[in-house]
């Protein structure tokens, strides 16, 4: 009986630490744009509009509680926040809004994911060189 009440009392504990812990800790990640003519503005303190390539802009509305910071020298954007998974939510929203090409390597990228490209299939011609 006493095991199961000091299992709960650690749980409680346990999460009480990790909610303020959260909100002293600011998680940070960068997208990137690769591609001719890809750009993104902040129209708004809270809207983010994209050219990325479309017959028109794309627009995506950034919850309250992140912090954009636009450097438009070296096309990368930060987001931070004290919330990780709204953190995360809105950078899966954003880096949806153009999924990178695996061949050209053009479109928006989270640093964190970056990988190789692909190699394009060789032909008759390069194998005889």
């Amino acid at each position: 009986m006493l095991d199961k009440d000091i299992s709960i009392l650690v749980g409680s504990v346990h999460t009480s630490v990790n909610a303020l812990r959260s909100t002293s800790i600011v998680y940070s990640d960068m997208l990137v744009l690769t591609g001719v003519g890809y750009r993104v503005e902040l129209i708004e303190p809270n809207i983010l509009r994209f050219d990325v390539g479309y017959s028109h802009f794309v627009k995506v509305r950034v919850p309250v509680g992140i912090n954009v910071v636009v450097d438009n020298t070296s096309m990368r954007r930060t987001l931070t926040s004290n919330n990780k998974k709204l953190r995360g939510d809105t950078l899966y929203k954003i880096s949806n809004v153009r999924k990178r090409n695996p061949y050209t390597g053009a479109g928006i990228v989270i640093i964190s994911e970056i990988d190789s490209l692909r190699k394009l299939k060789s032909t008759k011609s390069d194998k005889t060189k």
